[in-house]
């Protein structure tokens, strides 16, 4: 009886792999495929030949194991794959739900921190009025707004890993390539940081002055003076330690963000969109969820510059380690900015245009010399592994693919790195300076 199913019915169903198959085949490959073999080896084989027939490839006894192969390799390449998602909706679901989350994590910091002060007025045998209450509740963001921001950040974090896990099921390591970098991606990456960070800040006083300038005069506009991150941070500059200012501003952000952004909703709208407009797209929603206009306009160089990281690396660790050495400068300039008087206002420097240009030189090198050495996973007769949709994803042990670099000439690697790495070294020395008063502002 014919199958009344189509090639794409069984588009999922998976060839029994030559390994799994005794060597004992090899030998007897112009011969009936059966003879000679194991029971184990037998059963594979017949499955094997059941697998081509539901997916729509005729074959006869005579046939060899490496021709039904062959056969089976090139009528999946001729099949379309479905991509992973989340497609466009699911992905805007996912960035409301980082801004839900954020504001449920502050919900119960605020509840968390205010349960404490009553146990503590109970504990020393008084009795909270009304008005304690009120004022407690007023003077909360202002004496426990370290506390109310590592709570905040620690539920967000710890969403993000679990919602992550779920997404993406027991293979969340391999979709999101959890693995080590290459020495030489290392180095660009921190080299880039300092650079880029400034180029970015430049573009934010630019695009700050622009939106005082046109639009923060206009009605309803003024919300967004309370929700610029840059500004609500300032005064932990003096108060929190840098240990546990790190760890709020830095760490949780790269790590948590990047699960979310780049690892599931860039893995899905990259797939199902091309490298182009899933970047973009991904850029974009990353870059909204920072809220205030001037801030997410800025932000958009960085999260191109950080997706495209991803994508040259294959590896997760590469746009957290950027995000959390760029994040780490701001918390640097943060504190030095509380401490010294005269570098009041260095967060955000105001830099001359050619400042700019060189940092933008440097990080279009850089991001140019990480593309030419990006790595692919190929296979054992040298193709590159391709699923179907473009990802960082890594393949099925079974195929035996490797890892491997594109060419990209050592001369290239070396002159952006030490380009970019004087660059830098250059504007920490000045910092320094500064600081030590050396130098002035």
């Amino acid at each position: 009886m014919p199958d009344p199913t189509t090639p794409e019915d069984h588009l999922n169903d998976q060839p029994v792999d030559a390994a799994q198959v005794s060597p004992r085949m090899e030998d007897t490959p112009n011969s009936d495929i059966g003879d000679g073999l194991s029971n184990t080896a037998r059963e594979g084989v017949a499955a094997f030949r059941e697998n081509l027939g539901t997916a729509g490839v005729r074959l006869s006894e005579q046939d060899d194991f490496a021709e039904l192969a062959g056969r089976l390799k090139a009528h999946r390449s001729q099949v379309a794959v479905r991509p992973p998602g989340p497609g466009v909706p699911e992905a805007v679901g996912w960035m409301f739900g980082v801004l839900v989350v954020h504001i449920i994590g502050m919900v119960v910091a605020v509840f968390g921190l205010l349960i404490l002060q009553i146990a503590e007025i109970t504990w020393q045998g008084g009795k909270p009025a009304g008005t304690d209450f009120q004022a407690m509740v007023v003077n909360l963001p202002e004496t426990f707004a370290l506390e109310l921001m590592a709570i905040e950040m620690l539920v967000f974090l710890v969403s993000a890993v679990v919602a992550t896990r779920l997404r993406l099921g027991p293979r969340t390591s391999h979709l999101l390539g959890i693995r080590s970098l290459e020495m030489s991606h290392v180095l660009l990456i921190a080299a880039v940081s300092i650079p880029i960070s400034l180029m970015c800040g430049g573009f934010h006083q630019f695009t700050l002055s622009v939106w005082n300038e046109f639009f923060a005069h206009l009605p309803g506009m003024s919300v967004f003076d309370h929700l610029n991150v840059n500004e609500s941070i300032k005064p932990l500059g003096r108060t929190a330690p840098l240990g546990l200012l790190f760890l709020v501003v830095a760490v949780a952000p790269a790590i948590g963000e990047e699960v979310i952004f780049r690892g599931i909703i860039g893995r899905g709208l990259v797939a199902r969109h091309g490298i182009l407009a899933g970047v973009i797209m991904t850029s974009v929603l990353f870059a909204a969820v920072h809220i205030h206009p001037a801030h997410v306009v800025a932000l958009l160089p960085l999260a191109f510059f950080i997706h495209l990281v991803y994508l040259v690396t294959r590896s997760i660790l590469a746009p957290m380690l950027l995000h959390l050495l760029n994040n780490s400068l701001a918390v640097v300039l943060l504190k030095a900015t509380a401490t010294v008087p005269a570098l009041e206002g260095a967060s955000e420097p105001e830099m001359p245009g050619y400042v700019l240009l060189i940092s933008a030189g440097i990080v279009g090198l850089v991001g140019w010399t990480l593309w030419k050495s990006r790595v692919e996973y190929r296979t054992d007769d040298g193709e590159r592994w391709n699923p179907g949709y473009p990802t960082v994803e890594m393949p099925p042990k079974s195929t035996g693919c490797a890892l491997t670099m594109t060419g990209c000439s050592v001369g290239l690697r070396r002159g952006a790195i030490g380009l970019a790495g004087a660059y830098s070294l250059v504007f920490v020395v000045s910092l320094v300076l500064v600081l030590t008063g050396h130098i002035s502002a």
